[in-house]
């Protein structure tokens, strides 16, 4: 519907920040069997977020409770990352990780932070598969992997220098 309070709704739905930065924290401290457990956790919550986006869409081309006479730029804005892009994931890494490292911070904040740079860009995915676009799959999914990264390098950078002030 192109609307910021849609929008602003799907980034509220964050299933992917454990994942994300136990990888980070995996990554930090080597631990191989907690890597892979993340991993897992993150593909498949990865996947059942492109799954159900494809399943809307598909069943909104057959029976459309919201026409698409053109794509929303909210959808276009997924499928080409742009640097504002990577500086939200790096924010959003290091609000997490701090929120975690201080338990007296709600959780909440970094959840919506992460969910900003992860969930439009599986949903975006979700579309481009349901309308046979293979060109927003991968831009969405790119916008995806990039941010996923630079979360979890933020989360690593974040806690090692709260671990170093204990």
């Amino acid at each position: 519907t192109n609307s910021p309070a849609v929008i602003i709704g799907a980034m509220l739905v964050a299933p992917l920040m454990s994942p994300i930065l136990g990888l980070g924290l995996a990554s930090l401290t080597g631990d191989a069997n907690f890597f892979r457990n993340a991993g897992i956790a993150l593909v498949r919550g990865a996947v059942v977020s492109i799954v159900i986006a494809t399943i809307l869409t598909f069943f909104n081309r057959l029976l459309p409770f919201l026409s698409f006479q053109e794509l929303p730029s909210e959808v276009l804005a997924r499928i080409r990352p742009t640097p504002i892009d990577l500086t939200i994931a790096l924010a959003g890494g290091m609000a997490a990780a701090f929120a975690l490292a201080m338990p007296s911070i709600s959780a909440a904040l970094p959840g919506v932070a992460i969910a900003t740079a992860l969930m439009p860009p599986l949903c975006t995915a979700g579309y481009g598969i349901s309308i046979g676009n293979a060109g927003y799959f991968f831009g969405a999914m790119y916008l995806f992997l990039i941010n996923t990264v630079f979360i979890a390098l933020a989360a690593m950078k974040r806690v090692h220098s709260c671990s170093l002030l204990r």
